[in-house]
């Protein structure tokens, strides 16, 4: 690992909004320099513990090592539980552009659904489930629930509204799920799976959307009107969009999906 003082830190710093300094004393983050000399070294931690796959203890550990701090694992929960405020205002700078120029239509807003485990002091396995939706406007999750380890990615578990549009990974394809935002006048974005739900094309024909993929080009995109069929015997109107991935990006995808199913037990 490289010392603090010979990495690109820098390179980070002219990406953040200007005052971010400022900002974590105002929002109470950085409020006397004991462990970390300055706000920057602060912050230096937090995305260091971020981006870290251990808890508490390795990431006091590598920091020491590192030279960016020397803190006990209290010390570093103290202040991980008061700089949420400072990493939202720097998230909120960051995203300014995204807030004062939209893209979307007026009376649309985006929304990232998705979950993550959580596992207690040696676990063997996942014990429960946090679902949760982060508004990508303001960036701030404006809902979650905890569930047990059974509790599934369910698109209808969510709270919608008129005017969401819910932003989800493939596992949130499912047609009760859709009909669910359907009803409370919300749009759906989503990625697809291989196998996916049965759908239907303009012709009433089924449609699978891994025989169309085939027929394109790199750098070709494919659009194709369908109907996703709902328990109640109707269907929904929709859209499957695909790209074809060069053959560097598609190897890598494929060789990153198989070790994942060997890691599963999984074909």
């Amino acid at each position: 690992m490289r010392p603090a003082t010979t990495d690109e830190w820098a390179v980070i710093e002219a990406l953040l909004p200007s005052g971010w300094r400022e900002a974590a004393r105002e929002q109470k983050a950085f409020q006397r320099a004991r462990y970390t000399t300055d706000p920057a070294s602060l912050l230096r931690l937090l995305l260091f513990h971020a981006v870290n796959d251990g808890g508490l203890r390795e990431t006091v550990a590598q920091a020491r090592a590192a030279g960016i701090a020397e803190m006990s694992q209290v010390a570093l929960l103290k202040r991980l539980r008061t700089s949420g405020a400072w990493l939202a205002w720097l998230g909120s700078g960051l995203c300014r552009p995204l807030r004062e120029a939209p893209r979307l239509p007026k009376g649309l807003r985006p929304r990232a659904v998705d979950s993550t485990t959580v596992q207690g002091p040696a676990s063997k396995g996942t014990e429960w489930r946090v679902h949760y939706a982060l508004d990508l406007v303001s960036l701030n999750c404006d809902w979650f629930e905890l569930t047990d380890a059974h509790g599934g990615e369910l698109l209808e578990r969510t709270p919608m509204q008129h005017g969401d549009v819910l932003i989800g990974d493939r596992n949130y394809l499912r047609a009760a799920g859709v009909r669910a935002a359907v009803e409370a006048g919300a749009h759906v974005l989503v990625r697809l799976r291989w196998s996916h739900p049965p759908m239907s094309d303009g012709r009433g024909q089924r449609f699978h959307a891994l025989q169309h993929a085939r027929k394109l080009t790199v750098g070709q995109v494919g659009a194709w009107q369908v109907r996703l069929a709902v328990p109640n015997g109707e269907s929904i109107s929709g859209r499957v969009i695909a790209t074809k991935l060069p053959a560097p990006l598609a190897a890598k995808a494929e060789r990153r999906l198989t070790k994942s199913a060997q890691k599963k037990t999984k074909r």
